[in-house]
Order: structure tokens, then sequence, then C-alpha cells
């Protein structure tokens, strides 16, 4: 747990879907306040290569779009994530910043088969209840988690059924980051 102070017009939250056939990302901000003239300004960065930028008025719940150029998929074998940087911008001044992070790939299914980024994908699953002898049903660190899916990932799993209860955040962020 932690307290924060914010700016009133600041971002709330935003949901990020990467849509893969059209090389682009949709961005559907939230945000606590907003106010004529306010704008929210998105990067997606590769590294510090910024590959697509936009500034679009701070409208709570509308939905804005950047187009990536040849964009670099996510899979469990590559697990490679953009950064993306939100700001609040008032009269020219960014009055917010949050970052964050957003794979590009699609999952789908056509008829029995499971595509990932449009190829298919045979699923190898381990059953994992998130049980630890010394934090019962709670992880005893952020490492506990990260240890999972490696030991899931060497023993040959490409993903996890997660279950009995609502898993740690961290969990899908180390799942997110190791593939």
């Amino acid at each position: 747990v932690w307290l924060e102070a914010v700016p009133e017009f600041s971002i709330s939250s935003c949901r990020i879907v990467p849509d893969l056939d059209g090389n682009k990302f949709i961005f559907t901000p939230l945000f606590r306040g907003v106010k004529r003239n306010l704008c929210l300004r998105v990067a997606v960065k590769e590294g510090d290569k910024t590959v697509a930028k936009g500034e679009f008025p701070a409208q709570d719940g509308a939905p804005v779009q950047l187009n990536v150029c040849n964009p670099k998929t996510w899979s469990p074998e590559s697990p490679f994530l953009y950064d993306i940087i939100f700001e609040v911008v008032d009269g020219g001044k960014a009055i917010d910043t949050v970052k964050s992070y957003a794979g590009m790939r699609k999952i789908h299914v056509e008829g029995d088969t499971l595509f990932l980024n449009n190829s298919p994908c045979y699923l190898r699953l381990v059953l994992d209840q998130g049980f630890y002898p010394d934090g019962i049903w709670t992880a005893p660190s952020d490492a506990a988690l990260k240890k999972d899916i490696e030991i899931s990932m060497k023993a040959g799993f490409n993903g996890a059924r997660l279950h009995q209860k609502v898993f740690e955040e961290r969990f899908h962020y180390w799942a997110d980051r190791l593939g």
C-alpha cells in the first residue's frame, strides 16, 4: 500500500488494447478531473527510441490510438514489451506523468485451434494454486512470484491456469516480463 499526491487533473487509469492486425495500440483513459484545453500526450517507446506519439484532447473514456510501424510482437519465446508514457498537459506543461507498458499481441480461436499473433499455439499449462508454505495464500515476496514462473518455464510450460484465488498483480507483471 502506498499514498501518492496527484494533481486535481490527472490520469486515474488507462486501458491499453493492442491491435496487431491494425499495427496500433488503442488507449482508453480515465481522468480524476478534466477541464477545457487539457490534453493527453502519449508516447510509445522501444528502449530509448520513441516509435509512436500523439497529443489528444483529454476526454474521460474517449479512446485514442497510435499506429506503430513494423511492431515487435510479444510471445512466450520473445516477451517484448513497449514502454508507454502518459502525460496530462495543461498549457503546454506536463502536470501528471504515468509510466506503463504493453505488449503487441493477439489471441484468438479459429475452430478448435488457439492462435497467438496469428500463428497456431499449443498450450502447455501448469495448475498454479498460489500456495506458499511461509505465506499460505500470500506470496512472501515479489521474488517468490517471479520464481514460480521461472520454475514453470524450466519445466516446459508456456502458461498457467491460476486457481482458487485472485492472484497478485505482480504475478501478472512477471508473466508479461518473462513470457
